[in-house]
């Protein structure tokens, strides 16, 4: 039995295959008695959905994933910083993660700071409650979306977030299935972000050198000149 230590701050469990019951009843009672836990790895652990959210809520077992992972972000007394959920789902189990419930607890979660959910081929309607959660959530600070199947569309749906976004300072989008349409809006709703300062994307899109520029000066503070009465921020040519 995974026996609860009341000052454990990072597990990780990546690479391994949690399927027998005994294992992941044992590491569900002791995760979810470690009050100080920060970081939760359990990439490549091609965990189904009741697995995972076994894992992550032994209280209440849930029948999913999403639920579980909602209802531990939900906790008040939460400390959780990292959580990554990297390629839960390889071709043998298929699927995809649901992370509606997941973007509905970041709207009132505000100790995690990372999010990794990167190969586990989310479509663009996959991730909207997760990206529309960001223009209320002003934690998380890093989101990997890598290696999913997000098209124009999904790529469209975060640039028109983008201006709203209170927080966000990293963001992963390689390897998806966008086009020149998809960076087009990125570069759009860069124009009224002043936070982003960092994106993971592919260089050949021809908004790419735009993009880098908009970034470059937010790292140089275009938020120092913005106030809380809603005007548009320092234009990128004045700073």
């Amino acid at each position: 039995r995974f026996h609860p230590i009341p000052t454990l701050r990072k597990v990780s469990i990546s690479n391994s295959r949690l399927r027998m019951p005994s294992v992941l009843r044992s590491l569900a009672y002791g995760l979810n008695r470690c009050p100080a836990l920060e970081d939760v790895k359990l990439a490549y652990c091609g965990l189904r959905d009741a697995e995972l959210g076994m894992i992550l809520s032994w209280e209440l077992l849930p029948s999913d994933a999403a639920a579980a992972i909602a209802g531990m972000l939900l906790r008040s007394d939460t400390e959780l910083e990292s959580l990554n959920l990297t390629n839960q789902h390889p071709g043998e189990c298929g699927g995809s993660l649901d992370l509606s419930l997941l973007g509905l607890a970041l709207v009132s979660n505000d100790s995690l700071r990372d999010l990794d959910v990167s190969f586990n081929m989310l479509s663009s309607l996959d991730i909207q409650s997760l990206v529309a959660s960001l223009a209320k959530n002003s934690g998380l600070r890093s989101l990997n979306l890598m290696k999913n199947a997000l098209n124009d569309d999904g790529i469209r749906f975060i640039g028109k977030y983008l201006p709203r976004m209170k927080g966000l300072e990293q963001l992963d989008i390689m390897a998806n299935r966008f086009s020149d349409v998809g960076s087009d809006a990125i570069l759009e709703g860069l124009q009224m972000n002043v936070i982003l300062s960092s994106i993971e994307m592919p260089r050949g899109y021809r908004a790419a050198n735009q993009i880098d520029h908009l970034l470059n000066v937010n790292k140089g503070g275009r938020r120092l000149l913005g106030d809380d009465t809603g005007s548009p921020p320092c234009p990128p040519g004045l700073w």
